[in-house]
C-alpha cells in the first residue's frame, strides 16, 4: 500500500507538470481532470488504510519528468496502470 499511495501522490505532481507543459488544449483539460481528482482519491484511500493499519511510511518515487510529446503521456500512464494492477 505504501508503494501504491506514494506513486499516486507523486503522479498528481507529475501530471500537473505535464498539464502545464503541453501545448494541446485537449491534453491540458484531460490532465487537469486527472490531478484534480486523483489527489483526493489517494488521500481518502490512504486515510482509510491508515485508520485500520497505522501510518504508512511513504517512499520517494522518482523525479518529475519533462513533457516531450503525447507518447510521453502514454508511456507515463502505462507505467502507472502497471503499478496499480
Amino acid at each position: 500500500m505504501e508503494d501504491l499511495i506514494s506513486v499516486l501522490l507523486h503522479s498528481v505532481n507529475q501530471v500537473h507538470t505535464f498539464h502545464l507543459q503541453t501545448k494541446s488544449f485537449a491534453e491540458h483539460k484531460a490532465l487537469n481532470e486527472y490531478y484534480d481528482s486523483v489527489g483526493d482519491l489517494a488521500d481518502k484511500l490512504a486515510e482509510a488504510y491508515q485508520g485500520k493499519y497505522g501510518i504508512l511510511n511513504y517512499k520517494n518515487v522518482s523525479k518529475i519528468e519533462k513533457y516531450e510529446s503525447k507518447e510521453t503521456l502514454i508511456q507515463y500512464f502505462d507505467k502507472i496502470i502497471k503499478i496499480i494492477e
